[in-house]
Protein backbone atom coordinates (compact mmCIF):
# COMPACT_ATOMS: atom_id res chain seq x y z
CA UNK A 1 0.00 0.00 0.00
CA UNK A 2 1.42 3.41 -0.95
CA UNK A 3 0.23 6.71 0.53
CA UNK A 4 1.37 9.86 -1.29
CA UNK A 5 1.41 13.13 0.63
CA UNK A 6 1.44 16.46 -1.18
CA UNK A 7 5.01 17.60 -1.95
CA UNK A 8 5.91 20.80 -0.11
CA UNK A 9 3.27 20.29 2.59
CA UNK A 10 4.91 21.88 5.66
CA UNK A 11 2.39 20.52 8.17
CA UNK A 12 0.85 17.16 7.33
CA UNK A 13 -2.92 17.61 7.46
CA UNK A 14 -3.40 14.16 8.99
CA UNK A 15 -1.22 11.45 10.50
CA UNK A 16 -0.08 9.29 7.55
CA UNK A 17 0.79 6.30 9.76
CA UNK A 18 -2.72 6.33 11.26
CA UNK A 19 -4.12 6.67 7.73
CA UNK A 20 -2.42 3.57 6.33
CA UNK A 21 -3.21 1.51 9.44
CA UNK A 22 -6.85 2.56 9.13
CA UNK A 23 -6.80 1.36 5.50
CA UNK A 24 -5.42 -1.98 6.70
CA UNK A 25 -8.26 -2.26 9.24
CA UNK A 26 -10.87 -1.44 6.58
CA UNK A 27 -9.42 -4.07 4.23
CA UNK A 28 -9.47 -6.68 6.98
CA UNK A 29 -13.08 -5.90 7.98
CA UNK A 30 -14.07 -6.18 4.32
CA UNK A 31 -15.56 -2.70 4.07
CA UNK A 32 -13.55 -1.67 0.99
CA UNK A 33 -15.00 -1.93 -2.51
CA UNK A 34 -13.02 -2.26 -5.72
CA UNK A 35 -13.54 -0.23 -8.91
CA UNK A 36 -16.46 -2.53 -9.86
CA UNK A 37 -18.21 -1.97 -6.55
CA UNK A 38 -17.45 -5.45 -5.23
CA UNK A 39 -16.24 -5.95 -1.67
CA UNK A 40 -12.54 -6.80 -1.43
CA UNK A 41 -12.78 -10.07 0.51
CA UNK A 42 -9.57 -12.00 -0.23
CA UNK A 43 -7.65 -10.44 2.67
CA UNK A 44 -7.40 -12.54 5.80
CA UNK A 45 -6.45 -11.71 9.37
CA UNK A 46 -2.93 -13.09 8.84
CA UNK A 47 -2.23 -11.18 5.63
CA UNK A 48 0.93 -9.09 6.06
CA UNK A 49 0.99 -5.54 4.70
CA UNK A 50 3.84 -3.42 3.36
CA UNK A 51 2.88 0.24 3.82
CA UNK A 52 4.93 2.98 2.19
CA UNK A 53 4.36 6.68 2.85
CA UNK A 54 5.95 9.15 0.41
CA UNK A 55 6.25 12.72 1.67
CA UNK A 56 8.56 15.67 2.17
CA UNK A 57 10.35 15.24 5.49
CA UNK A 58 9.83 18.71 6.94
CA UNK A 59 10.62 19.40 10.59
CA UNK A 60 6.92 18.99 11.45
CA UNK A 61 6.75 15.66 9.62
CA UNK A 62 9.93 14.43 11.32
CA UNK A 63 8.51 15.28 14.76
CA UNK A 64 5.33 13.39 13.95
CA UNK A 65 7.14 10.28 12.72
CA UNK A 66 9.49 10.22 15.72
CA UNK A 67 6.37 9.80 17.91
CA UNK A 68 4.77 7.15 15.69
CA UNK A 69 5.21 3.43 15.04
CA UNK A 70 7.55 4.42 12.16
CA UNK A 71 10.00 6.12 14.51
CA UNK A 72 13.26 4.44 13.46
CA UNK A 73 15.33 6.63 11.12
CA UNK A 74 16.90 5.06 8.04
CA UNK A 75 20.73 5.08 7.99
CA UNK A 76 20.78 7.88 5.39
CA UNK A 77 18.37 10.03 7.43
CA UNK A 78 15.94 10.34 4.51
CA UNK A 79 13.20 8.12 5.89
CA UNK A 80 11.78 6.17 8.80
CA UNK A 81 10.61 2.61 9.32
CA UNK A 82 8.71 0.53 11.84
CA UNK A 83 6.30 -2.33 12.35
CA UNK A 84 2.80 -2.63 13.77
CA UNK A 85 2.42 -6.16 15.15
CA UNK A 86 -1.33 -5.69 15.73
CA UNK A 87 -1.81 -4.91 12.03
CA UNK A 88 0.96 -7.18 10.71
CA UNK A 89 2.11 -4.10 8.82
CA UNK A 90 5.62 -3.05 7.94
CA UNK A 91 5.83 0.74 7.68
CA UNK A 92 8.28 2.77 5.61
CA UNK A 93 8.32 6.53 5.31
CA UNK A 94 10.37 7.79 2.37
CA UNK A 95 11.15 11.33 1.33
CA UNK A 96 10.73 12.22 -2.33
CA UNK A 97 14.43 13.17 -2.26
CA UNK A 98 15.36 9.62 -1.16
CA UNK A 99 13.23 8.00 -3.86
CA UNK A 100 14.79 10.16 -6.60
CA UNK A 101 18.33 9.69 -5.26
CA UNK A 102 17.96 5.92 -4.95
CA UNK A 103 16.46 5.69 -8.45
CA UNK A 104 19.37 7.70 -9.84
CA UNK A 105 21.92 5.45 -8.11
CA UNK A 106 20.10 2.26 -9.11
CA UNK A 107 19.88 3.31 -12.78
CA UNK A 108 23.22 5.08 -13.13
CA UNK A 109 24.64 2.64 -15.72
CA UNK A 110 21.41 2.82 -17.72
CA UNK A 111 21.63 6.63 -17.80
CA UNK A 112 25.27 6.40 -18.91
CA UNK A 113 24.34 4.01 -21.76
CA UNK A 114 21.69 6.51 -22.89
CA UNK A 115 24.22 9.32 -22.74
CA UNK A 116 22.32 11.13 -20.03
CA UNK A 117 24.38 12.91 -17.44
CA UNK A 118 23.23 12.64 -13.82
CA UNK A 119 22.69 16.43 -13.74
CA UNK A 120 20.30 16.19 -16.71
CA UNK A 121 18.41 13.40 -14.96
CA UNK A 122 18.25 15.42 -11.73
CA UNK A 123 16.92 18.46 -13.63
CA UNK A 124 14.26 16.34 -15.35
CA UNK A 125 13.17 14.84 -12.02
CA UNK A 126 13.07 18.29 -10.39
CA UNK A 127 10.93 19.62 -13.25
CA UNK A 128 8.57 16.65 -12.95
CA UNK A 129 8.24 17.26 -9.20
CA UNK A 130 7.35 20.91 -9.81
CA UNK A 131 4.63 19.88 -12.26
CA UNK A 132 3.18 17.43 -9.72
CA UNK A 133 3.27 20.09 -6.98
CA UNK A 134 1.56 22.69 -9.19
CA UNK A 135 -1.11 20.18 -10.25
CA UNK A 136 -1.83 19.32 -6.60
CA UNK A 137 -2.41 22.98 -5.75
Amino acid sequence: MVEFKRPGDEQLSSDPVDQVLEYVEKLRTKTVRDQNGEVVSEIGEDTPFECIILCDLTEGARKRFKRSLAQNPTPDGLGYYGFSPNHRASLRVLSYKKVFRDAELRNQSFFQKLGLLPEEVRNALAAATEVVTEAAE
